[in-house]
Parts: structure tokens; sequence; C-alpha cells
């Protein structure tokens, strides 16, 4: 199993019941993104499936649904140092987690100003985590990528 100091599969959490895939396959129908971009949006997810998170991971502070429609570039996420992750469908994309050529001053970053240091094609519908303190993006997203995200204290 894959495992360095920016990306890991876990097998110790069970996968996500198949009542919850298709509950996030199917947000749009019943959710509104409070965080909208262009290629990135993020959803609430259902009481049930916040409980079933809660009871089968320890240590989690927030939990919802994220969309992407294309590439994000590089950045350092705010308000987590770790996330862990579950795709549903990959958008056909790669985690990258980078290295600045030059000194980070926060938000995202041009690719022509980073260097990809650990390049992952995460398979879906399998528990990583990733760390998210240092730099890193998605590429090559060819169609929706979407996923449970979670964030860990």
């Amino acid at each position: 199993m894959l495992k360095n100091k920016y990306f890991e599969y876990l097998d110790n959490i069970p996968d996500l019941p198949p009542e919850f895939v298709d509950q996030i396959i199917n947000h749009e129908n019943t959710n509104r993104s409070w965080f909208y971009d262009e290629r990135y949006k993020f959803y609430r997810v259902s009481d049930e499936l916040k409980t079933w998170v809660y009871d089968n991971i320890p240590n989690v502070s927030k939990v919802g649904i994220q969309e992407m429609t294309g590439n994000i570039l590089p950045h350092k996420d705010t308000g987590r140092k770790t996330a862990l992750n579950y795709l549903i469908t990959t958008g056909g994309g790669e985690l990258c987690h980078y290295s600045y050529i030059g000194i980070y001053s926060g938000g995202f970053v041009s690719p022509d100003k980073v260097k990809c240091i650990s390049r992952v094609k995460v398979e879906p519908r399998k528990w990583h985590k990733l760390n998210t303190d240092i730099l890193h993006g998605v590429e090559n997203v060819t169609s929706n990528r979407l996923a449970l995200t979670i964030n860990v204290v």
C-alpha cells in the first residue's frame, strides 16, 4: 500500500455504505454548495452520513462533499493540516504535492512556480489521508471528481 509523508491509503476505515455513496452522487438534488468556485464546490452532508462518519472515524471536526470539475492549483488548506478523503469518481486527475520555487505567501500558486514532488493517481472508493499543510493540487482532471472529505484534528 502506498504510504509517504504526503499521502497514505487507510485500510482501517470501513468502506462507505452504498446508500451514502448514492447520497454523494445525488448531492445536487438536495443540497446547495456553501462554497462556490467554477472548478470547486463544497456541499454539506446529511445527518445520517455525518453520524456514520463520527461513529467510524476518530477525531473528525468537519465533513463535506467535495466536487471538482477542473484542475485545482497548488495551495495549502486553511483550517486543516490533514484531510481524509473517499473518492467516488476520480475525474481522471492526479493528486500532486509540490515544492515551491521561492517563498510561499499563501493562496493559490501558478504551476510555473512549483515542482511536483509526489504524484498519485488516487484509486476510487478507498479511504486515503493527505497532508494539506504542504502545497498540493489536482492535475489532469478531465471529468467530474467527487469525494467525501473530512477534516481531522
